[in-house]
């Protein structure tokens, strides 16, 4: 990993503001090591395809993140090629955008007991719920349940019953509080990623810094309850001859007062 530091001390008011920067060029860098050689990275194919960095990087509080890279396309058609963020909670367990995007106005509580084995759940109020996403159990009016962990993929809603893809894997005493949540993607914003891209390196980068409220995903936030993060070189290809490459990827951190890549 090629590793430096720049230290750009500006005396304000709040104190000195500390740059760092990282380059991810390495194979050892990343997850899939062949995909990245002499600090060039290729992805392939049709459909989705991604590379995600091996280590987790700590959030710190307060911190603006630049995440960058230099991408080009190689052959055939290359529909998209963005910069994404994997986030993760403090025991590093990976959080999902269904455990922490809540759909508006869809706070309610289970009528009855809803019994382990049952792919069925009756709610008091469905009329602001949607025909599919995730029903999320003990819910807290404050959002401090976040990330929910407690979450089941909704098959249908027939008015206040709500029907699972998969059996319930606990039993939840009617009352419990629920509330509808749904899936969404970490956007770093428009500059973050590149459609079609050419044969000349393109730049793409994305700014992150602070923490969504009141369950809602938007772009260039962290999510509740995450303390680390990887980034991820995110590509949809649209035949087999599709290719792109990428190089210079590079976190920029930013933060009052300390150095967070020691």
């Amino acid at each position: 990993m090629k590793r430096f530091f720049s230290l750009i001390a500006v005396f304000l008011i709040t104190g000195i503001v500390v740059a760092d920067s990282q380059v991810l060029d390495k194979p050892g860098d990343w997850v899939r090591a062949s995909m990245f050689n002499d600090g060039v990275g290729k992805l392939s194919g049709k459909g989705y395809r991604f590379l995600e960095t091996s280590a987790m990087m700590p959030i710190v509080s307060g911190t603006q993140y630049t995440v960058s890279a230099e991408v080009r396309g190689e052959s055939g058609k290359v529909e998209i090629c963005s910069i994404n963020l994997a986030l993760y909670d403090a025991q590093k367990k990976l959080i999902s955008t269904y455990s922490v995007y809540s759909v508006k106005n869809t706070e309610t509580a289970l009528v009855a007991e809803a019994p382990a084995g049952s792919d069925t759940v009756k709610i008091k109020d469905g009329a602001n719920w949607k025909t599919s996403g995730y029903i999320a159990f003990d819910v807290k009016s404050d959002f401090s349940d976040l990330p929910n962990r407690n979450t089941m993929e909704i098959k249908s809603v027939e008015k206040n019953e709500i029907i699972l893809k998969k059996p319930l894997e606990k039993t939840w005493p009617a009352d419990t509080a629920v509330r509808q949540h749904k899936w969404g993607q970490l956007w770093l914003g428009h500059d973050a990623a590149v459609k079609s891209p050419g044969g000349e390196w393109t730049k793409i980068s994305g700014v992150i810094n602070g923490i969504v409220s009141k369950g809602v995903v938007k772009s260039g936030q962290f999510w509740p309850g995450a303390a680390f993060f990887r980034v991820i070189i995110h590509y949809r290809g649209a035949d087999e001859q599709s290719a792109v490459e990428v190089k210079n990827v590079t976190v920029n951190a930013v933060t009052p007062n300390q150095s967070i890549f020691l």
